[in-house]
């Protein structure tokens, strides 16, 4: 255990911050101001990220709010043969969204390069894995002061104190993901307080400096005792 050295995941606090204007935000990626966006970032259409359960999630919260959208933002969709799991799984969950009445309420953006415009437009960021590490994307959201709904797998508890500066969901839970949805949507209040808890937290434990510092210190160390 003493050879033992954890360095948690640093993020770039000036890429990733709040802005002044989440409605301007929401302007730029085309998405009107009076609708409810939840948001999600992942880097290809994969099983283990769980779409299936964040729409089926989004259909039970549109039935008592209409305004809601969804942006799903990455998955690279090509026609090679490393590329055939990703289509397929993207059409899928085409499917399912038409299947759950919502087409006009579901986007599906792409790569991207300037991933935090979109985070920063985001009302509430959800990740719906039933797997992760230790997740940059949840980081980087909160970095941008937006409220987070994970499932409690994986790293994510460590990241996610639920109800502090975060909120946790069991995995696969469809229902309980959209109460949480709904608990966010209907408290400004709420989603106000877990958004400052949430970039303060990444402020003081996983800034780029203090991540670059642990690891000059480990090498110096390491240098020494050669």
């Amino acid at each position: 255990p003493q050879k033992i050295k954890v360095i948690h995941n640093g993020i770039d606090l000036e890429q990733f911050r709040p802005v002044k204007s989440r409605s301007e935000a929401k302007a730029k990626i085309g998405i009107k101001e009076n609708h409810f966006l939840f948001g999600t970032v992942i880097g290809s259409f994969r099983p283990v990220k769980d779409l299936p359960t964040l729409l089926r999630a989004l259909a039970i919260v549109k039935r008592k709010y209409e305004n809601v959208r969804l942006a799903i933002v990455g998955g690279r969709i090509g026609t090679s043969d490393t590329d055939e799991g990703n289509a397929k799984y993207y059409s899928e969950l085409k499917i399912l969204s038409d299947q759950l009445s919502l087409t006009n309420s579901v986007k599906f953006y792409g790569p991207q390069d300037a991933v935090e415009q979109y985070m920063q437009a985001f009302d509430v960021y959800v990740n719906s894995s039933v797997y992760e590490g230790m997740s940059n994307t949840i980081l980087e959201a909160m970095g941008c002061g937006t409220p987070v709904i994970a499932t409690n797998v994986g790293g994510t508890p460590v990241i996610i104190r639920s109800g502090f500066n975060g909120l946790l969901v069991p995995h696969k839970a469809a229902e309980k993901m959209a109460q949480a949805m709904i608990d966010f949507l209907e408290s400004s209040d709420l989603r106000g307080d877990l958004s400052k808890e949430g970039r303060r937290y990444v402020e003081l434990f996983h800034c780029n400096e203090n991540f670059i510092k642990a690891h000059e210190e480990l090498y110096m160390r390491l240098c020494d005792q050669a």
